[in-house]
């Protein structure tokens, strides 16, 4: 599950789908299908849109890509964008995944462990 920034919207993932609902009165304003199993959301600094990252359970590759971040508008409940695949399967691990401030591009942020410690690998960004 995932609050916005705002505190006026919570995003719970359930498999291949996610709800939206509105808060405080936890009223249901919204689902996101999705035909992979949903592992991240991620609110715009203005909670209008959300990205989602999904992935199959079994981590192998589609399509060379490992998983797919799609950008939905919250307010609709529609997608705005197709899946997009970010990263081909040599690269392991699944991104972390951030708007930028301005909300108009994204972020995917790719880690490595070395020798029990995180180090940055990768960030690629997305307009």
């Amino acid at each position: 599950a995932q609050f916005s920034e705002d505190g006026t919207k919570l995003a719970v993932a359930t498999g291949e789908d996610v709800q939206l609902y509105a808060l405080p009165e936890i009223r249901i304003i919204g689902r996101l299908r999705h035909a992979l199993p949903v592992s991240a959301i991620v609110f715009s600094a203005d909670s209008a849109r959300a990205v989602t990252l999904s992935s199959r359970a079994d981590g192998n590759a589609i399509d060379e890509h490992i998983c797919f971040a799609q950008v939905w508008d919250c307010m609709q409940g529609r997608p705005l964008t197709e899946p997009v695949g970010l990263h081909r399967a040599s690269v392991r691990g699944l991104p972390e995944l951030r708007f930028t401030p301005d909300g108009q591009r994204l972020l995917a942020i790719y880690h490595a462990m070395h020798n029990r410690f995180y180090t940055l690998m990768s960030i690629h960004v997305y307009d």
